[in-house]
């Protein structure tokens, strides 16, 4: 779902520019017909900074950031983009949890495994020089 984003100078007012001093002018406007009130008119306030474009044979009105406006039309997620997104961390981020323990335990092993390694080494060859030095006694 996309929305619209305008800076509130656009459309807060000074009272005094409508004989309201002292006050401030919100510049959006709810419908006057009852059949309509959950319509607003939004006027110059709003299109200020859009890009207005009727198109009168598909009946449909189109939008653009104006390129002199700090607007924006800004994007939201779905409740079902919202829910792949949940999913996918609590199902993606355990598993790469469990990939870096399982490659430290792997490369531990390795490293536990080849200084065993040496250690034999190392003890044997002890015990070769110790039995050489008892044999010239």
């Amino acid at each position: 779902m996309e929305y619209f984003s305008i800076e509130p100078e656009t459309y807060l007012f000074d009272g005094e520019e409508f004989g309201l001093p002292g006050q401030c002018v919100f510049g959006v406007f709810a419908h006057q017909d009852e059949a309509l009130s959950d319509r607003y008119i939004l006027g110059s306030s709003f299109l200020q900074n859009y890009l207005t474009i009727y198109d009168y044979d598909n009946e449909r009105v189109g939008l653009a950031v104006h390129v002199l406006s700090q607007a924006a039309v800004m994007s939201t997620f779905s409740q079902f983009q919202i829910a792949l997104i949940a999913l996918g961390v609590v199902v993606v981020f355990p598993l790469i949890v469990l990939g870096l323990y399982l490659i430290y335990k792997y490369r531990r092993n390795k490293r536990i495994n080849q200084v065993d390694e040496d250690g034999q080494a190392t003890q044997s060859s002890q015990n070769l020089l110790v039995s050489g030095a008892n044999r010239a006694d």
